[in-house]
C-alpha cells in the first residue's frame, strides 16, 4: 500500500524447527529474505528456538541491508559477519534498548544502525551519532503528544574511512567535486565518512577514483600484514 519496506521480527516454524526471525519484506509486499537470529539467549534455546547460521545481507534498491536481533548485540561474531559483507545498514529489532552498543556498532562496522525497541528505538548513523529516537520512555510519546515513529532522512551512497592513508587527498576530492561530496571527520576517533550526493557518480566512484581504502579494507590489510610479519618476519 505504501510501497515501503517493512522488517517485521516474528516466531517461525520451519518444520520440526522454531526460529527467531526477521523477515525483510519488500515495496511489492513479497519477502525478500529472513534472517534466523544467530545467538537466542540460552532461556530461548532451553525452549526449543534454533540459532541461525548465517548473518545474511540482502541488496535493496537503496543499498545493502542486514538485520540483527536482541541478543545478537552482545556478540561481537554477529557484528563482524554482517560488516564482512559489507552492509550498509543495520535493522536491530529487540526488547532490550542496547544504548550505546548501538553506537559502537555502527563506528565499529562503519554502518547505520536502526532500531526498533517499544521503550526507545534509535536510528544511528556510521559514525555513532544519534539523528533520532522514539519509545515509550520519551514523555512526549508516552503523552500522546509525539507519533511513536522515528524518521531520518540519510544517504546510504556513503562509506566509513580511517583518516591515515587517505585525508591527504581531501583537497583534490572537494576541488573536483565540491558540494557533490560530503566529508565529515570525526577526531580524535580518527575516521571520517565520505558521502556523494550525485546521482551519476557513486561513492564507490570516488573510492576507485582516488585509490581510497575504506575502513573495514584497512583492517584487512593491516590483519594480512601482522600474519606475514608473523610467519616470515617481513610485511611485504
Amino acid at each position: 500500500k505504501h510501497n515501503m519496506y517493512v522488517v517485521c521480527s516474528i516466531p517461525e516454524r520451519q518444520g520440526d524447527v522454531l526460529r527467531n526471525t526477521s523477515a525483510f519484506i519488500g515495496r511489492d509486499g513479497q519477502i525478500v529474505g529472513k534472517y534466523h537470529k544467530y545467538q537466542p539467549t540460552i532461556g530461548e534455546m532451553e525452549h526449543g528456538v534454533v540459532p541461525g547460521h548465517e548473518t545474511p545481507v540482502f541488496n535493496l534498491d537503496f543499498g545493502r541491508v542486514a538485520a540483527a536481533i536482541c541478543f545478537d548485540l552482545k556478540f561481537i561474531e554477529v557484528g563482524q559477519q554482517i560488516a564482512a559483507r559489507r552492509a550498509r545498514m543495520c535493522v536491530f529489532s529487540s526488547m532490550f534498548i542496547g544504548g550505546v552498543r548501538l553506537q559502537h556498532w555502527a563506528r565499529d562496522w562503519g554502518m547505520y544502525v536502526v532500531s526498533s525497541v517499544p521503550a526507545r528505538s534509535y536510528i544511528v548513523d556510521m559514525s555513532g551519532r544519534i539523528l533520532t529516537e522514539t519509545g515509550y520512555e520519551i514523555n512526549q510519546v508516552s503523552a500522546g503528544l509525539l507519533p511513536p515513529i522515528a524518521s531520518a532522512v540519510i544517504n546510504m551512497d556513503r562509506c566509513f574511512f580511517h583518516l591515515d592513508g587517505n585525508q591527504d587527498k581531501f583537497p583534490d576530492i572537494i576541488k573536483k567535486y565540491g558540494p557533490g561530496v560530503d566529508i565529515e571527520v570525526h577526531y580524535p576517533e580518527a575516521h571520517f565518512t565520505l558521502a556523494s550526493n550525485m546521482e551519476e557518480v557513486t561513492v564507490e566512484d570516488i573510492i576507485q577514483e582516488f585509490e581510497l581504502e575504506p575502513w573495514l579494507d584497512y583492517l584487512d590489510r593491516a590483519r594480512g600484514a601482522r600474519a606475514r610479519m608473523l610467519e616470515t618476519g617481513r610485511v611485504s
